[in-house]
């Protein structure tokens, strides 16, 4: 009921296609004064973000009708956005609720928010099908009515306009559409500026596809400074282009455009670093699953709760890779059972496998952690960087390599505003590197440092014996890993001077 209807002059029945319902009873409510209009669906409720991508998203208890219809109109399809206009205006309250599960509390719009919200932003929306047209030339700037002709020729030929984004200087307007009506929309800016094109002073107009467009939603957002600095830093920090952004005056809505593929690890980001998580996630790959990987992948199984109730971080072991198998999950590893997993659902590994593993994954806040010896495994770490995925590193080979390739993966490490770690490398992984750094950044100046340098010549010297020869004393040493995998490395002195 509510979506039938029929033509006023002949009678002819006919529906009123999507929302018809929603729209006919908020029609209703406003005539009949209602308190309340209560929307019956199948979920229950705006959610922070699209559920299907991002897994800790959860109900909001409490829009205004600003932020509903802001979420509405960039692809939250709770409700058909034209329903919110008729009881807006009447003040009347908006209650939705799940059918299939109304013991839920649902999401109540009102005018004005009720309780006091500390967080910035109510919710995520995001467009998926997104193509961005950019009218750009020198002869633009100081023109009247460049814009007015864009959005004339667009409209005339029914094609509607969801973001627009301009720079000061007027001499580029850009604007996005959905991918269906980008050729056409090219098409008709093409023959409107026909004669500035032909002339050099507008570029040939062309659309740039394969899009995704995000909208953070708001009202709390006016009041708080800093968001959309806090917004594009974290974006660039986890590897994220941003190719147009746009935001009005009332700060209600930011918007911007990234490429397609972008998408889920965007709405993840945000999601994360705007605390609408129930905690900050860090997404580890962990390399190695001998003494040194094992012991931390029981670290963090014993330790995930902990951290989780104490800190607020969760940590989701994406990937473990060991010198056979490779495994990788985005949902996150079972920890209790990681090497039966390993075993029997991990693929043969490889260098390659691991790096495109890895990379390949696009996952956000991602950490890969190298508890191996090998010299291929450190190879990675430039390309890992470069991916806007931070590194930590037992070992010690890429640290102590040439100073400059430590010295490139360092830079590339700040441009990039992830990190390259590297304690554990020494001192057995006291906190040595970061007190020393400390000390230095603090105006101190270290005269002296007086170190055992080698765990694993110290643990030989101790067991050398009339009843230990040095051989069995080294075979020990491997047999309790304290040992480098090729005892020569410690036996030589190369792993001190590392």
């Amino acid at each position: 009921p509510g979506f039938i209807s029929s033509d006023k002059t002949n009678g002819d029945i006919t529906n009123l296609g999507r929302g018809g319902s929603d729209y006919t009873a908020a029609i209703i409510a406003a005539a009949l004064d209602a308190k309340g209009l209560e929307i019956w669906t199948d979920v229950d409720g705006f959610m922070t973000a699209d559920p299907r991508v991002i897994n800790s998203a959860y109900t909001i208890n409490e829009l205004t009708y600003v932020e509903a219809m802001e979420l509405c109109n960039f692809g939250a399809k709770v409700i058909y956005p034209p329903t919110i206009y008729p009881v807006c205006h009447k003040n009347i309250p908006i209650l939705i609720k799940n059918t299939f599960n109304p013991a839920t509390q649902g999401t109540m719009i009102i005018k004005e928010k009720r309780s006091p919200e500390s967080k910035a932003i109510k919710g995520i929306s995001s467009i998926n099908d997104t193509s961005l047209i950019t009218v750009q030339g020198l002869g633009m700037v100081g023109v009247i009515g460049v814009n007015y002709r864009i959005f004339k020729a667009l409209a005339k030929n029914g094609i509607s306009v969801f973001l627009v984004s301009q720079a000061s200087s007027e001499n580029s307007t850009s604007i996005g559409v959905r991918n269906d009506d980008a050729d056409l929309a090219c098409q008709v800016l093409n023959e409107e500026f026909a004669k500035e094109i032909e002339m050099g002073e507008i570029n040939t107009i062309t659309a740039e596809k394969g899009l995704a467009t995000v909208a953070i939603v708001g009202e709390n957002m006016k009041h708080t400074p800093g968001i959309a600095g806090k917004l594009f830093g974290t974006l660039g920090r986890n590897g994220i282009n941003v190719i147009a952004c746009a935001q009005g005056a009332s700060e209600t809505n930011i918007s911007f455009v990234v490429n397609a593929k972008w998408l889920r690890k965007s709405l993840n980001v945000i999601h994360d670093s705007f605390f609408l998580s129930e905690y900050q996630v860090l997404n580890l790959f962990i390399c190695g699953t001998g003494t040194v990987g094992g012991s931390l992948v029981e670290q963090i199984r014993s330790q995930r709760q902990k951290l989780m109730e104490e800190n607020g971080l969760k940590l989701n072991v994406v990937g473990i890779v060991d010198a056979f198998k490779a495994l990788f999950c985005r949902e996150g590893i079972d920890l209790n059972n990681y090497q039966g997993e390993l075993q029997e659902k991990g693929v043969e590994s490889s260098t390659q496998v691991m790096h495109d593993g890895v990379i390949g994954m696009n996952i956000f806040n991602s950490v890969f952690v190298d508890c191996t010896a090998s010299p291929d495994v450190a190879s990675l770490y430039k390309d890992f960087l470069q991916h806007n995925i931070s590194v930590v590193a037992a070992n010690k080979i890429a640290a102590s390599s040439e100073y400059e390739n430590y010295r490139e993966l360092k830079q590339i490490a700040r441009k990039r505003g992830v990190k390259y770690l590297f304690e554990t490398n020494v001192g057995a992984g006291l906190p040595i590197i970061n007190t020393i750094n400390d000390l230095i950044n603090s105006g101190d100046k270290i005269l002296k440092i007086e170190a055992v340098l080698s765990g694993t010549l110290n643990y030989i010297f101790n067991k050398i014996s009339a009843d230990i020869p040095f051989s069995h004393a080294i075979k020990m040493a491997q047999e309790e890993r304290y040992s480098e995998p090729d005892p020569r490395i410690d036996l030589s002195g190369k792993d001190v001077t590392r």
